[in-house]
C-alpha cells in the first residue's frame, strides 16, 4: 500500500560536550551546541544524562543545582529549542 506521507530521514544529534565548571558554563555549552546543530539541520539533540549540572559520582566536582537554577535552564532551554525549531533532550536534577 503506498504512504500518503513520505518518508524522510530525520538526523538526530548526539552532543558531547565538556563537563562544565558552573550551571551557566553548562547553560552556554549547550546554547552553542543547539543553535549549531540546529543550523545544520538536525531534527533533535540528545545532551548525556544529568549533563545539568553534572552526573554526580564520578571524578570531578558538581556545582550546586537548585530549584532555580532548574526553573532557569528549562525556560531558557526551550526557549533556544524553540528558536532553532529543534526538539532538546537534556537530562538535569529534578527538584
Amino acid at each position: 500500500r503506498e504512504s500518503l506521507h513520505p518518508v524522510r530521514p530525520m538526523r538526530i544529534a548526539l552532543a558531547a560536550p565538556r563537563v562544565a565548571a558552573t550551571v551557566a558554563d553548562g547553560l552556554e555549552r549547550v546554547r552553542r551546541l543547539v543553535a549549531d546543530v540546529a543550523a545544520g539541520g538536525a531534527a533533535v539533540v540528545c545532551f548525556p544524562e544529568a549533563y545539568l549540572p553534572g552526573l554526580r559520582g564520578l571524578d570531578f566536582p558538581v556545582p550546586a543545582f537548585g530549584p532555580a537554577d532548574q526553573e532557569h535552564a528549562v525556560r531558557a532551554v526551550g526557549e533556544w529549542a524553540k528558536v532553532g525549531r529543534i526538539a532538546v533532550v537534556l537530562g538535569t536534577e529534578w527538584h
